[in-house]
C-alpha cells in the first residue's frame, strides 16, 4: 500500500512533521506516515490510486475529486484546504479511520453524515471485529471558515472516536 505527500515542491516526507488534533494517544500512534512525495502539478499522473492508503495534501490543490478514487484509503490528512466547500469526495472512502480537514471552506457536513450512517450499516452488518474496527473512525477533524452544526454527525453504533468541527468537540466513545 502507498503513503504519499502532495506539496507545491518535492520534499522528501521523511524529514516533515505532522501535527494532530486527537487527544487520543492511539490515533497519533496509528498515524503511518508518507514515504513518496508529489508535485501537486502532478497529481494527474498518480497511478493505482486504489492503493493508496494514507495521503497527506500540505498546500491548497483546484480539484480534490480524485481522492474518491483511493477506495483503500485509511488515513486523509488536508492540512491547507481553502478551496475545499463540499466533501462529496468522501462518500465512498468507507476504510478511512483518520480524517483531518484543516482550513477549509466546507459549507455543509452532509457528505460526512452519509459516509457515517455507511459506516454504521457495514459494521452493524458483521459480527467479525477487525472489520468492525476497520469501519470505525479513530477521529474525525474539520476546521471550516462557515459555520458547522456538529449535532448533525450521527455518532451511534460507536463510529466515531473522536470528533472535533471548527474547534467543538463531540465524542462517541464514552
Amino acid at each position: 500500500m502507498r503513503r504519499i505527500l502532495i506539496e507545491k515542491e518535492y520534499v522528501n516526507p521523511r524529514e516533515c512533521s505532522y501535527g494532530f488534533p486527537w487527544d487520543s494517544d492511539g490515533t497519533c500512534y496509528n498515524f503511518k506516515s508518507p514515504n513518496e512525495c508529489v508535485k501537486s502539478s502532478e497529481i494527474d499522473n498518480i497511478e493505482n490510486l486504489e492503493d493508496v492508503e494514507t495521503l497527506v495534501i500540505g498546500c491548497d490543490l483546484k480539484d480534490y475529486g480524485f481522492i474518491s478514487k483511493c477506495k483503500n484509503l485509511t488515513q486523509l490528512y488536508i492540512y491547507t484546504g481553502s478551496n475545499i466547500t463540499d466533501l462529496s469526495f468522501l462518500e465512498r472512502l468507507y476504510k478511512v479511520n483518520h480524517l483531518y480537514i484543516g482550513r477549509s471552506k466546507v459549507n455543509s457536513l452532509e457528505p460526512l453524515e452519509r459516509l457515517v450512517e455507511e459506516k454504521n450499516r457495514l459494521m452493524s452488518e458483521t459480527t467479525d471485529l477487525w472489520t468492525k474496527i476497520s469501519y470505525g473512525l479513530e477521529g474525525v477533524y474539520i476546521d471550516s471558515e462557515v459555520e458547522l452544526d456538529i449535532a448533525s454527525v450521527k455518532d451511534d453504533e460507536h463510529c466515531i472516536m473522536e470528533l472535533i468541527v471548527n474547534g467543538k468537540a463531540k465524542r462517541a466513545y464514552r
